[in-house]
Parts: C-alpha cells; sequence; structure tokens
C-alpha cells in the first residue's frame, strides 16, 4: 500500500516536470524522487528513470535529442503497461515536433494521446486539445482548428483554467476569421483580451491583440491592424516570448509590405529573424526570407533579392541535412534502443529462467544420488535450455581420467564410460585442464581442433559431423575453486546457443558442484556410520561379553534375569538356575599355569554352549572359575538331564588336574534352584539360592550336583501368596 502511495505521488511529479521552471528543475525533481524512494526502501521502475533521463535531455541539449528516449520510454511504458506515463511521452514527443516545425508528427503524437481512453485529467485533455489546434492552425487546417480550440475552450472554462482559456480562445478567433466568420473571431478575440488584462500576464496579452491585429488585417482595417501589432509586441517585448513575437513581426512585417512601407517591414523582419534563431523554426524563417525576397524585389533591389533566395536555399539545403542528418540520428537512437530492448529482454528472458535454474539446482543440492533424478533434472533442464543429450562428467585428480558417469541421451541413461586425460584429448578434458566454458556452435573438426591438438583428439569422443551433435556448451563444475568435473549440454541443432545459455549452465553448474559434494558427504558420513554401527556393536558386545570366554559377563547378567523373571512371570513358567565351579581350580592354576587355566575356562565355555543351546538358554561367565546358566520355562528335571550331559563331556575331556582332592582329572560341582513362584524373585535371591546349592555340592566333597525345587504357592482367599517349605531334592554322586 504504502509502495503504490509513493509511486503514485513521484508519477503525478513526473506528469507536472513541464510546470518547473530552468534546467536544474529535472535535477531538484530527481533528488527529491531518490529521497522518497530511499524511505521508503523502494526500486524505481525502469520506465520512470527512462522518462527522467528523456526530461533531462529535453531540457539541457538539442531538443530533438530527447525524441529516442521518450520513445525508449513508450517501450518501457508498453511492457509495463504504464498508461499514464505512455501518454505524458506522446505530449512530449509531440511539442519536441512541434518546436522543430515537423507539424504532421507533431499531430500524429497529439492524436494518439488524445484517443487513449485511459485518459481521465481533464488538465491532460485540455493540454492536448490546445496543442492539436495549434499544431492544425501551422497546417492551414482551420475547419479543425475550430474544433478543437472550442472543446479546449469547454474545458478551459470547466477548470476555470484562464491562461489556456485566452490561448484557446485565440484559436478559435484566428480559426473563425479565416473561414470568414469574423462576428465570431471578434467575440473570442475581445474576451481572450479581455481575460489576459485581468490576469496581467503580458505573453497571453501578446498572443491575444496578435491575433487581434491579424483578423483586423483579414477585415482591411489596416491602421488598427498597425496599432494592435505595435501593442502585441511591446506586450511580447514584456514576456521575453521570442517565437510569439517573431511570428507576430512576420504578420506585421506582411501589413507593412502590403501597405508599401518596405523600409519598416524589412526592419520588422530582421528582428523577428534574430529573434528566432536560436528556436530553429525552419518554417517561420522561411516565410521571413520569402518576404525579405518579396521586399528587395519591391525595391528593385536584384542583388539582394538574389541574396535573400540564396538565403532561402540555403536554409533549405541545411534544413533538408539538419532533418537527414536528424533521422539518421533519430533511426541509429531507435535502432541502439531497439537492440538495448532485446538485451533487456534477454536478460529479462534470462532472469527469469535463472530462476528456473536456482528452482531446479535446489532440487539438485539436495539430492544424494544424482543417477535416481537425472532423467527428470534433463527434462526440467530441457525446458529452458533445448538438449538431446546431458550430462555430467567427474573428474579423478589422481589418475587423471574423466569418468562419465551421469550422463543421458534422449531421455535413456548411457552406460558410464572414462576418459584419459593425461593429454587434452577431449573438450572435456580442456574444460577441466582450462577451466572455462566452452561454447561450440558446430561440431566441425576446424572448431574442435581449436581447443585440441589434432594429433591427441580422442575420435571416440569427437561427435563429428552430419547428423550427430552439433551444437554444445561445456562448463566447469567447480568447488572450493577445485574443478571436480563438468557439465555437458549437447544439442543436434548448430548455432542454437547462446551466450546467455552459458551463463544458465555455468548457474547450474554450480548446483550440481553442491549435489556432489552432499553425495560425497553422504556417503562419507555412510561409511562413518557402518563404521561406527560396528564399532558400537563391538563395544556391546564388549561389554556384555567375557573377554576371555566370549560368554554373557556379569554385567549382562544383570540386565537379562529381571527380563527373564518377568517373562516367566507372565507365562507362569519356572526358572532353572545353575551355578557351576571348577573344583580346586586355584591349584590348576598354579601348578599348571594361567595359561593352562585360561584355556581350560574357554574349552569349559564352548562345551556349556554346546549343551545350554535352548533359545530360552543363557550362560554367563559369572567370575573366576564360576559360571551361570539360566534355563526359562524349565524344571529341575529338565536342568538335571542337562548337568548329566555336562558332567560327562568334561569327563569325556580328561583333563589331568593332579593338584584335586577329589579326582585325578578335572571335576565341577554344580548347584542348582528351580523356581515356579517367580512373583517377588530378584537377581539376589535367585542367586543367593542357588549359591547355597552349589555350598551343599562343594560340602558333600564336590564332584556332584545338588539342586532345589520351589513349588508354587497357593492361593487363598484373600488372593495373597503363601510361603511353602522347601522340598529339597537333592541328587548326589560321590
Amino acid at each position: 500500500m504504502i509502495k503504490a502511495r509513493i509511486l503514485s505521488q513521484i508519477l503525478t511529479m513526473l506528469t507536472r516536470l513541464q510546470q518547473e521552471q530552468g534546467r536544474d528543475a529535472v535535477k531538484q525533481v530527481r533528488k527529491k524522487i531518490e529521497l522518497m524512494i530511499k524511505e521508503a526502501d523502494i526500486t524505481l521502475p525502469e520506465e520512470y528513470v527512462s522518462f527522467l533521463n528523456a526530461y533531462d535531455v529535453y531540457r539541457c541539449r538539442p531538443i530533438e535529442e530527447a525524441i529516442p528516449h521518450f520513445i525508449h520510454c513508450q517501450m518501457l511504458c508498453e511492457n509495463n503497461q504504464n498508461t499514464v506515463l505512455y501518454i505524458y511521452c506522446d505530449l512530449h514527443l509531440g511539442t519536441i515536433y512541434s518546436l522543430i516545425g515537423q507539424f504532421h508528427q507533431s499531430l500524429k503524437h497529439f492524436l494518439a494521446a488524445l484517443s487513449n481512453n485511459s485518459i481521465e485529467d481533464d488538465n491532460l485533455k485540455l493540454l492536448l486539445n490546445l496543442n492539436i489546434s495549434d499544431a492544425y492552425i501551422s497546417l492551414g487546417d482551420f475547419s479543425r482548428v475550430k474544433s478543437y480550440s472550442l472543446k479546449a475552450i469547454g474545458l478551459a472554462e470547466l477548470l476555470n483554467d484562464k491562461s489556456c482559456l485566452t490561448l484557446a480562445l485565440d484559436n478559435a478567433a484566428i480559426a473563425e476569421g479565416y473561414i470568414g466568420n469574423f462576428i465570431a473571431a471578434n467575440f473570442y478575440i475581445e474576451r481572450s483580451i479581455t481575460i489576459a488584462h485581468e490576469l496581467a500576464c503580458p505573453r497571453s496579452l501578446g498572443f491575444a491583440v496578435g491575433y487581434k491585429a491579424r483578423i483586423e488585417a483579414m477585415q482591411n482595417n489596416d491602421e488598427e491592424a498597425k496599432l494592435l501589432f505595435e501593442q502585441a509586441d511591446a506586450h511580447f517585448k514584456a514576456s521575453y516570448e521570442y517565437y510569439g513575437r517573431g511570428d507576430c513581426l512576420c504578420y506585421f512585417a506582411a501589413l507593412l509590405f502590403k501597405l508599401n512601407d518596405y523600409e519598416l517591414a524589412l526592419q520588422h523582419v530582421h528582428q523577428a529573424l534574430a529573434l528566432i534563431k536560436a528556436e530553429k523554426n525552419y518554417q517561420l524563417r522561411i516565410r521571413l526570407f520569402e518576404l525579405e525576397a518579396k521586399i528587395y524585389k519591391r525595391q528593385g533591389k536584384l542583388l539582394l533579392e538574389n541574396l535573400a533566395i540564396e538565403k532561402q536555399a540555403k536554409l533549405s539545403a541545411e534544413e533538408l541535412k539538419r532533418a537527414t542528418h536528424s533521422e539518421t540520428l533519430y533511426i541509429e537512437s531507435i535502432l541502439q534502443l531497439g537492440e538495448q530492448k532485446r538485451e533487456h529482454d534477454t536478460l529479462q528472458q534470462l532472469h527469469s529462467k535463472l530462476k528456473i535454474i536456482t528452482e531446479i539446482g535446489q532440487n539438485i543440492a539436495t539430492i544424494t544420488n544424482l543417477n535416481d533424478c537425472l532423467l527428470d533434472v534433463s527434462q526440467q533442464v530441457n525446458k529452458i535450455i533445448p538438449i538431446h543429450v546431458f550430462g555430467i562428467a567427474l573428474f579423478d585428480e589422481e589418475n587423471k581420467v574423466l569418468n562419465y558417469n551421469h550422463f543421458i541421451e534422449d531421455e535413456t541413461l548411457i552406460a558410464p564410460f572414462t576418459i584419459n586425460c593425461e593429454h587434452i584429448s577431449s573438450l572435456g578434458a580442456y574444460c577441466i585442464y582450462h577451466q572455462q566454458t566452452l561454447l561450440l556452435n558446430t561440431s566441425s573438426l576446424d572448431e574442435v581442433t581449436g581447443y585440441i591438438d589434432p594429433k591427441y583428439l580422442d575420435r571416440q569422443m569427437y561427435f563429428g559431423d552430419g547428423e550427430q551433435n552439433q551444437s554444445g556448451i561445456i562448463t566447469p563444475i567447480k568447488l572450493n575453486n577445485k574443478t571436480i568435473g563438468a557439465l555437458f549440454l549437447e544439442h543436434r541443432t548448430a548455432f542454437l546457443y547462446q551466450s546467455y545459455h552459458c551463463e544458465l549452465a555455468e548457474q547450474l553448474a554450480s548446483f550440481i558442484a553442491v549435489a556432489l559434494e552432499n553425495q560425497r558427504q553422504t556417503q562419507a558420513l555412510h561409511q562413518q556410520q557402518l563404521a561406527l554401527a560396528t564399532i558400537n556393536q563391538k563395544l556391546d558386545m564388549l561389554s556384555r561379553q567375557d573377554p576371555l570366554t566370549q560368554l554373557y559377563n556379569r554385567y549382562e547378567l544383570e540386565k537379562v534375569v529381571p527380563e527373564v523373571i518377568a517373562n516367566a512371570v507372565e507365562k507362569n513358567e519356572p526358572l532353572t538356575c545353575l551355578m557351576i565351579d571348577v573344583d580346586y581350580y586355584k591349584g590348576f592354576n598354579d601348578f599348571y599355569g594361567h595359561h593352562k587355566g585360561d584355556q581350560v575356562l574357554v574349552t569349559l565355555a564352548k562345551t556349556f554352549q554346546q549343551v545350554f543351546n535352548a533359545p530360552n538358554d543363557y550362560v554367563f561367565r559369572y567370575g573366576g572359575d564360576e559360571f551361570l546358566m539360566l534355563l526359562a520355562g524349565q524344571t529341575l528335571q529338565q536342568a538335571k538331564e542337562k548337568v548329566a550331559i555336562v558332567e560327562k563331556a568334561v569327563a569325556d575331556l580328561a583333563i589331568s588336574h593332579s593338584q584335586s582332592a577329589c579326582s585325578s582329572v578335572l571335576t565341577l560341582s554344580i548347584g542348582g534352584y528351580c523356581c515356579h513362584d517367580l512373583y517377588n524373585m530378584g537377581l539376589n535371591r535367585l542367586i543367593q539360592k542357588t549359591d547355597k546349592a552349589l555350598y551343599q555340592a562343594k560340602s558333600r566333597g564336590r564332584n556332584t550336583f545338588v539342586g532345589y525345587e520351589e513349588q508354587q504357592a497357593v492361593k487363598k482367599n484373600t488372593m495373597q501368596h503363601k510361603q511353602v517349605d522347601e522340598q529339597a531334592k537333592i541328587s548326589d554322586r560321590c
């Protein structure tokens, strides 16, 4: 909302520039506008800037030089649909053409502006009707002068614009005079003079009185006309209106010529010429030279007459030359502006396509595997850059090869291949080593060998003439100032790609570089994650396993027991716990050595794992030479069967043990505890009960198994568990 309001204010300032006086007026307005847009933090539209520049030329340089600038502004206005500024360009173009005497061109622009349906400003309508009537006066079409001046009168009265009203009345009066309606002419001109006196405006009085003089001269009221011309000249002198005074003096001189007052007529002619010299108004100067020649002819001064005629001829030649030069400059300016417009359009197109490239690039930059989306990416790119081939080659700097890993042609993936880059034998290699974008308009050998020494040219990579790819762009893919690959865009049409296509390709390559880096980092991260997972797995196993026997350790026991008990309670199943101790292990260790002792523990661990191998069997190294087994869902009887297998297996090992007090070979003491009511069971209690059984086994001479089974409690009406006495079921072997 604020932006629209500020721009509306600026537009009003631009349309009122004509009212600003002095050469510095444009600079002052420009400063005000710059301050406004800075405070509002907005960008001034390009047509606004162009209009300011055009008006600057209009005020500070020969006015015809402003023509192409206003036309350029109109082009921008048309593109940006700025109708108001477009109309004001027509207004100024009409004014310029009028001032340089090209009234047909002037009229064309004034009429074009007036015919625009977007005009809602009555002030602008008034100005246009007034200017159109002025142009028709110069062209001698007085019926149209009358028509447009009457419209101007109506608008001026509506707006109470007395300055414009006097000018409109002047034009209506002169039109009526030439038509022959002198009553109407006198009515309009008298009214104009009255208003001009009210305004006390010398310029308005000069025009009004001068026009009245011309109307009186039309009616052959010559003496009255002379007095009026003198009055008009006095008013013009006071207003510094050079063109109006010069025009008035011309008509006054014509009247004096009619009255045979040749000297005074010549005096007025020369005065007028001196006044309008700076104005460069060709038509008025020609009229004055013609009048000068007539006067000299009437006086019989043939030499001076010829000089006056020569002046006319010279002026005509100069005007023709000036007009030709002006037209040439105009055409050149239009061509230049046309080129600028084309460049502008190209930049606009590039800008819009860069947005699309950026969107594509941002999508690419998030991809972890380019091949997964290569077809989709090539289709998106093809919408803004025509391609038959889209490819990404990666440079292996260590091995000096270019790996064409990601290539697609006519929406079909190409099998990866590799090109040796030890010598620059391909355009891809040239792009990599020189780090520059290549633009090929054709695939002729001459163009390709401009980059590659023919003796190194890789014929496999040269796509050649004929129906092969003709146009190509190869741009380096850079990351951190290092070239990591090349982007290939190819098409079968020659001379297809332009420089802006290269800019698009370079932009795309920068995003591909990010995508490749993301892919590299993702792969590296994946490898790191795998390595970390392996390490964590090992650490987990180390934290759970005994390093010597590879059995679960005591730490894992503390984690497993609560889970096993909870599961048994849920399923209403028994749980049996076994503790195994190697008989006289310390003596074995001391006598046979720790290494032999460790080997025994490892052998026993393997034996235990082979026997206790059910899904719900858990084997732990409890500490030193002690082992613990959890047999979930198994009764004491089932445990005894497995114990018997263990005892036999150990006996079969026949490991000599000279330090044992109960046998000549290695033996085991085993304690077992089976519980059916695990409701209040915990690890410590479970270990305590089992250790008690092991103690009993050792007390009975070792090399034996002692087991206890605690039956399930009976529920009473109170739904509380009643503890029952333990019943020992002892299995001895001495």
